[in-house]
């Protein structure tokens, strides 16, 4: 008996995948089989488009389906622009009579683009608002997409604008954008239009975008070493795009410089204190900085003490004082420790300014940061006159030579005394010839010379002095001793005793 066949069951129907299917047919991510030999839609990329004249620039289409064999496109070109005259078509394009043909290679890959070159003419003649239109044709070939349609207008460009950045090129310090000249066709006013990249430059490399936006950028450790340049891009009142980038750079970007007194060794606050200055004499003061300026700029101090400016004290050429401010300016291109000096003048007045003060304290600004030391003080003080001093003896080789002091200093203060005695040399300074002490023995080596002293002390109210005495000499020769010859069982004695 044969067996008894049974009518196989269709499988389970997936309503998930048909779903899809259908989905995707109706979308047209799928294109059946029988439609691949379909007529291909042409469609523009992008939106209407403004170029300047004299500028080359290309336009692109696609096709929706891969090419099987080539395809001509044509294009219907209108507009208020002339060809031949304001614009040509470059290399794979027939103009011909309004109309554009370009023809698509087999095997072109659906929507991969096509490029229509437009090559605008600069010429004399304003063109401004001109249009060329290019209208995809409806053929056996081809079948209209969306946007079939591309508007290109014409623009007439006079030139950009311009702009620079300024500042100093320190971390922590703000760098500025800024327009140096306008668009000679207007537009750059409206700065919600106007995008600002700040960049690094970097050699052999894309630049390094280190800020989007803002008319400011304040550097930080990051772009230590490097130059920074802004690239500005805006709308001129033509419509034309500009991308350009600031006429200078700023940089290689550097520490922070700072600005110190180079006087004397600061205490943990950063504050020293100078030599005091008399009344009727000028004290010099110095300050460095630590970096290279590269535009020129100022520092100032902030003046203090009990001392009064202009009644008690002046300041000289180089700086300028005003409302207890004294700035100092520093020229573009000063090296880094940069020696600046200026002067202090204690006026000399019938008034006692004894133990009046000048304070300067260098501020802390933008543009310096403070070393140490940043303050310095100095004492004003009154000088009545000098002690006087003396030698004494015979100058004569192994002669004691004493000093004595004739008169003491007005102002008191000459207990501490610190002498040098001194051979005289023609023509050449001084020699010491013995350091300290009231007395001086001269030896054979200072035969010829004359002898002084030289006592260093400082006064009551603080002034330090230098005076020198009289001079003893030239020293002779020793003197010659005499000896007498006594009696057997007597001692010799010197004939001078």
């Amino acid at each position: 008996m044969s067996a008894q066949r049974f009518p196989v069951p269709p499988p389970p129907l997936n309503f998930a995948a048909t779903g899809l299917l259908c989905l995707s047919l109706l979308l047209g991510l799928i294109v059946p089989t029988a439609a691949q030999s379909q007529t291909p839609n042409a469609f523009w990329q992008g939106a209407d488009e403004n170029h300047p004249e004299g500028s080359t620039f290309s336009v692109a289409f696609q096709l929706h389906q891969t090419t099987t064999a080539p395809i001509s496109v044509s294009m219907t070109v209108t507009g208020t622009a002339t060809h031949g005259t304001d614009y040509t078509f470059g290399t794979g394009v027939t103009y011909a009579n309004g109309k554009a043909t370009v023809t698509v290679p087999s095997g072109k890959e659906r929507f991969t683009s096509t490029f229509v070159e437009i090559i605008t003419v600069d010429d004399s003649a304003s063109d401004t608002g001109e249009t060329i239109i290019l209208t995809i044709d409806d053929t056996a070939d081809i079948n209209l997409g969306s946007p079939f349609q591309k508007t290109i207008t014409v623009t007439e460009d006079s030139g950009t604008a311009t702009y620079e950045i300024r500042g100093n090129p320190y971390v922590g310090h703000p760098l500025t954008v800024h327009r140096l000249t306008d668009d000679p066709d207007g537009g750059v006013a409206a700065t919600p239009a106007l995008a600002i990249h700040w960049e690094v430059p970097r050699d052999g490399m894309s630049n390094l975008i280190v800020q989007i936006g803002g008319t400011s950028f304040t550097p930080s450790t990051n772009q230590l070493g490097f130059p920074i340049q802004a690239q500005i891009i805006y709308t001129d009142g033509n419509g034309n795009i500009h991308d350009i980038d600031t006429t200078n750079t700023i940089g290689p970007i550097v520490a922070t410089p700072k600005i110190f007194f180079a006087h004397g060794v600061p205490d943990s606050g950063g504050h020293t204190v100078r030599s005091p200055v008399t009344e009727g004499t000028t004290e010099g003061l110095a300050f460095q900085v630590t970096q290279n300026i590269a535009t020129a700029t100022t520092f100032s101090m902030t003046v203090t003490g009990t001392a009064t400016h202009g009644t008690d004290y002046t300041f000289g050429t180089g700086v300028t004082y005003t409302n207890g401010k004294a700035t100092v300016a520093v020229p573009a291109g000063t090296k880094a420790w940069t020696t600046f000096s200026f002067d202090i003048t204690a006026v000399d007045d019938s008034a006692s300014d004894n133990g009046e003060t000048i304070i300067l304290t260098i501020d802390d600004t933008t543009a310096f940061g403070r070393g140490s030391p940043y303050e310095v003080q100095i004492t004003v003080t009154e000088d009545s006159g000098t002690a006087t001093y003396e030698i004494r003896g015979d100058p004569h080789v192994g002669e004691v030579l004493t000093l004595h002091r004739l008169t003491n200093d007005p102002d008191s203060g000459v207990a501490t005394e610190a002498i040098e005695w001194l051979a005289q040399r023609d023509g050449q300074p001084d020699a010491i010839v013995q350091i300290g002490g009231t007395s001086f023995t001269p030896a054979t080596i200072q035969s010829g010379f004359p002898i002084q002293a030289q006592i260093i002390y400082t006064d009551g109210n603080g002034n330090k002095h230098e005076v020198r005495t009289n001079t003893l000499g030239p020293i002779g020769p020793a003197r010659p001793r005499v000896v007498s010859i006594t009696r057997q069982g007597s001692s010799p004695t010197d004939a001078d005793s």
